[in-house]
């Protein structure tokens, strides 16, 4: 039996091809193919392979390339995820090059891993190969099952979604010292989409043990962010929930419930140290060449020593005590097998001497009281999911499944930070962004999507997938920001633009929103050439220039006729009158110029047309003033 590949943007799908079976199809996607009797047929634009007979076998590979990757890239795709047998290829114009490889590098009729032996000689395996024929139509779907057939099924989970569970808990928890940053709004939104894409539960939980830094109005900032994103929850300090309380400074009671338990059982105990005892013992261990960390000494007092002294009333952090050497391990889901020696954590602190908790412990127990049961957040906190999963063994309780994103950078490669004024969702909202295009932007920050164009949330919820998250730092890139705006104000319809366009600051006249919408990214934009075409700003130093080694015929002429017809109108008149004037690709600038201050605009018709006769005759007075300051030269 044969079977077919095609390449799809981000997938190749390799399946068999019975003589009656027919590839379904469906609108939305990229690319497609259909496979019947034997023949492959190219189709335009729809849909790869939407199902397929629950007794066939079938491969997906993915692959983070574009639609142009080359034939190596797909096949090495191909061979690292293989999971079927394969028994040929049948190949349209554009795939042959992909089956010369495929048989070049012999994949095993078993589906098996090459070896090297089988890399040298392909024994009985050969590529056949068919051309098939372009197939008229587009978006339909086929069934051609027989009569008594088992049903076609959906398809498989994405790889790397195939062991998620249905029910899963999972948490955006910020804390409310500032502004959400993108990179914080980039990991609520992969919380959101895999939360959904599996059908489980979203909690939001503030985190506000840093009580001089957390706020309440940071709060309601963040959560109202988070909803003008598109995002919602079940759980939450404003939503309440069965697990709440939703806020950490809420929940001390819990936290000390959980330490008196720990000490009851050893695995922590109070650290007395003083800070110039600490930085004195991190000394010593630099200049030996060790790294820095606890030494442990107050872990080595009997339990009636600390008591003794806590009860006379001397300050200590409380300390988790990380035991003896070992490997620990852990399955990360974005970033695969992770390790660490324990002795290098050191014994750590969970608790402060005021008797607040800290960042580790109370993540640690609320996750655990919260039921949480996966964590998806940024790889910064590598280090901190080793120690929790340590406590989560205190607690004698299964640790959630951590994944671990890749941070979101600025173009110099420093990860964003509150503290250093990082790009917010407050700042993008106050500029007139659509949350659809923030929300198109942020999923694919490191995560492609096939389909192209701007996705509503229900296909990014569909089409996200844990194994397609790249392990390399995303760049914010304003440029790509900008676009996925333009997307989505292309999509408004004339009255929505306009209400957009009412709520800029000073307000803007419909008509003249209408005419920049091409040349329109953001309020800023919108405003600027509001004040452009209304006169507040001066030309750029560009359209000075234009302006000011003008012919002064034409500005003299523009104040006198520019009021009466259309802009064609006028430059007939204007060249009929002085028929040895410059050519039109000359005049169009100077036009662009007097009328807009600008060289870039909307088409200049558009523009003339939407200026009064008097409005236009002004600009030709202002115009000819600029000449003869710059000049001295007179038009009249």
């Amino acid at each position: 039996m044969p079977v077919g590949i095609a390449h799809l943007g981000a997938e190749t799908l390799i399946f068999p091809v019975g003589d009656t079976e027919m590839v379904s199809v469906e609108e939305g996607h990229s690319g497609a193919v259909t496979v019947e009797a034997g023949r492959l047929h190219e189709r335009g634009p729809p849909a790869p392979p939407r199902g397929f007979r629950a007794d066939e076998e079938i491969t997906v590979a993915h692959h983070e390339k574009d639609r142009n990757a080359g034939p190596l890239e797909i096949i090495q795709a191909v061979e690292e995820r293989i999971e079927s047998r394969i028994y040929g290829v049948i190949a349209n114009p554009g795939f042959e090059k992909i089956a010369e490889d495929i048989e070049s590098r012999c994949i095993r009729p078993d589906g098996g891993e090459p070896t090297i032996n089988d890399r040298k000689r392909c024994g009985p395996f050969r590529v056949q190969m068919e051309v098939g024929d372009e197939v008229e139509g587009h978006g339909q779907d086929h069934d051609t099952r027989k009569r008594g057939e088992r049903e076609w099924q959906p398809p498989p989970h994405p790889a790397n979604m195939a062991g998620m569970q249905t029910g899963i808990r999972l948490r955006f928890a910020p804390s409310p010292t500032g502004a959400i940053h993108l990179g914080n709004a980039r990991t609520a939104l992969f919380n959101f989409l895999l939360v959904r894409r599996t059908g489980g539960t979203f909690l939001i939980r503030i985190e506000d043990t840093d009580q001089s830094r957390s706020e309440l109005r940071h709060e309601a900032s963040l959560l109202s962010d988070l909803r003008w994103l598109g995002l919602d929850w079940e759980e939450g300090p404003d939503v309440g929930g069965p697990n709440g309380p939703y806020r950490q400074s809420e929940r001390s009671a819990i936290y000390t419930r959980h330490l008196s338990a720990c000490f009851s059982r050893e695995q922590i105990y109070p650290c007395f140290c003083s800070i110039p005892e600490l930085a004195q013992e991190r000394a010593l261990q630099e200049a030996r060449g060790l790294p820095p960390r606890y030494s442990g000494r107050c872990g080595r007092l009997s339990r009636a020593e600390g008591e003794r002294r806590l009860a006379q009333g001397e300050q200590a952090v409380w300390r988790w005590r990380v035991g003896g050497p070992r490997t620990l391990v852990w399955e990360d889901l974005v970033f695969g097998t992770r390790h660490i020696e324990v002795a290098e954590l050191g014994d750590f602190v969970i608790s402060r001497t005021d008797g607040s908790v800290g960042f580790l412990f109370a993540n640690a127990v609320d996750d655990l009281e919260m039921g949480v049961s996966h964590v998806l957040r940024g790889e910064d906190h590598l280090s901190n999911t080793a120690r929790q999963i340590l406590m989560n063994e205190g607690f004698e309780s299964p640790a959630p499944k951590y994944g671990h994103l890749p941070l979101l950078v600025n173009p110099g490669g420093a990860p964003l930070a509150k503290r250093e004024g990082a790009l917010s969702i407050g700042m993008l909202r106050n500029q007139g962004f659509l949350p659809e295009a923030v929300r198109n932007y942020l999923a694919r920050l490191g995560h492609p999507y096939v389909a192209p164009g701007l996705l509503r949330t229900e296909t990014l919820i569909r089409e996200f997938d844990l194994g397609r998250i790249g392990r390399a730092r995303a760049v914010l890139d304003p440029t790509q920001l900008a676009h996925w705006q333009k997307q989505a104000l292309a999509e408004l319809g004339p009255e929505d633009f306009a209400a957009w366009g009412r709520d800029i600051p000073g307000g803007v006249d419909p008509a003249l929103a209408a005419l920049v919408r091409e040349n329109t990214v953001d309020y800023p934009d919108l405003a600027l050439w509001r004040d452009r075409l209304t006169g507040h700003v001066p030309a750029t130093p560009e359209a000075h220039a234009v302006i000011a080694s003008a012919d002064p015929a034409l500005l003299h002429f523009g104040r006198s006729d520019a009021g009466e017809g259309d802009a064609r109108a006028f430059l007939e008149r204007y060249r009929s009158e002085y028929p040895g004037s410059a050519p039109l690709r000359q005049i169009y600038p100077v036009l662009r110029a007097v009328l807009t201050g600008s060289l870039e605009g909307p088409e200049l018709a558009r523009v003339w047309a939407w200026f009064s006769p008097e409005g236009r005759r002004q600009r030709f007075e202002e115009a000819s003033r600029v000449l003869v300051a710059q000049s001295g030269r007179d038009q009249t």
